[in-house]
C-alpha cells in the first residue's frame, strides 16, 4: 500500500503539464497531456512513492507490468 501525498501528485502534474506545453507551442490552441507526458510523470510518481515507502515495492517492476512507453 502507497500512502497518498498530494504533494507529490501535485509534483508529477506539474511535471506532466510542463511536457505537454512542448505540443502546445507546436501545433495547437489547447493544453493537453498527450501520453508519453502523462506516462513520464506516471513514471516520476511510482519511482517517487516507491522511495518514500522505504522501497517496499519495486517501482520498476510496477511500471513494466503498467507498460508505460519507454523514456530512455
Amino acid at each position: 500500500k502507497i500512502n497518498f501525498s498530494v504533494r507529490l501528485e501535485r509534483n508529477a502534474l506539474i511535471l506532466a503539464s510542463s511536457l505537454s506545453l512542448l505540443t502546445y507551442f507546436q501545433k495547437d490552441d489547447i493544453i493537453t497531456i498527450d501520453k508519453h507526458a502523462k506516462d513520464v510523470a506516471l513514471r516520476f510518481y511510482i519511482e517517487e512513492a516507491s522511495i518514500r515507502a522505504g522501497e517496499i515495492f519495486d517501482a520498476h517492476k510496477l511500471i513494466d507490468k503498467l507498460g508505460f512507453q519507454s523514456i530512455r
